[in-house]
């Protein structure tokens, strides 16, 4: 090899090796509700707290590994929603049998947190180009959820206060305090939760492969009379089950 040609060569990799990476960046029409995947962290009045790493398919399927921790306990597991009709569960120990219930939990909290994101920035994700504090206060207008499975909300008046920043060119991270009101027989009082955590918006490998053999993986129906439910108990793989449930 040539003097000149091994001069070549070490300045395009020195080329190379100093180009920046190619990242995926944000569309201007994309939607705080466009997620590919979130990292959500919740503290709940009385110091109970959840973090939930969720990842969604493009066919809709979630991905969830949750960390659930009250003051004397933890409780790890991870969940999947199939064809938005089943949900496969492993871990949760002792509370294994509630695990397919515990999905509404984090479902809920993250439509909560993705609804407060676009109430406080509506121009979307890629308007957040710096560290940026925002606030917003709520007289009117209650927060409706719905899972598909369970509902909730809260009722007005509610307030936000928000710090939001880049994270990479395809994410945004966020903080989150949220003060809203409860009603009851003894009147109406203030309570607060943060939410803090990240979301991404470029496209990502959903963790189960369609692959994946369901021997470790408890099977549970959001409704318990699910057609499909007969067939599926022969799948062998996340596919199959998927084929059986768009079968019925």
């Amino acid at each position: 090899m040539s003097h000149h040609l091994i001069i070549r060569l070490a300045v395009l990799l020195l080329l190379l090796s100093a180009a920046p990476p190619i990242q995926a960046e944000i569309r201007p029409e994309t939607r705080w509700a466009d997620p590919s995947h979130v990292l959500l962290k919740v503290t709940f009045p009385g110091d109970y707290r959840a973090q939930w790493d969720v990842d969604r398919h493009s066919g809709g399927d979630l991905f969830v590994r949750a960390d659930l921790a009250v003051p004397d306990e933890k409780v790890s597991g991870e969940l999947v929603l199939v064809e938005r009709r089943a949900v496969l569960s492993r871990g949760f120990g002792d509370y294994k049998a509630e695990a397919a219930s515990s999905l509404d939990a984090a479902a809920l909290m993250l439509q909560l947190a993705l609804h407060l994101l676009e109430r406080i920035e509506p121009g979307g994700p890629i308007k957040i180009e710096k560290e940026t504090t925002l606030e917003l206060k709520e007289e009117l207008n209650p927060i409706l959820l719905d899972s598909g499975n369970a509902a909730g909300g809260f009722q007005p008046p509610w307030n936000v206060y928000a710090k939001l920043a880049p994270a990479d060119n395809d994410g945004r991270k966020f903080y989150i305090n949220f003060t809203f009101t409860v009603h009851s027989e003894q009147g109406s009082q203030k309570a607060s939760m943060r939410l803090q955590g990240r979301a991404d918006f470029s496209r990502r490998v959903f963790p189960l492969e369609g692959n994946s053999g369901l021997d470790e993986w408890q099977l549970d129906w959001r409704d318990p009379g699910d057609p499909a439910a007969a067939a599926a108990g022969q799948a062998q793989t996340l596919d199959e089950l998927r084929a059986a449930i768009q079968a019925h």
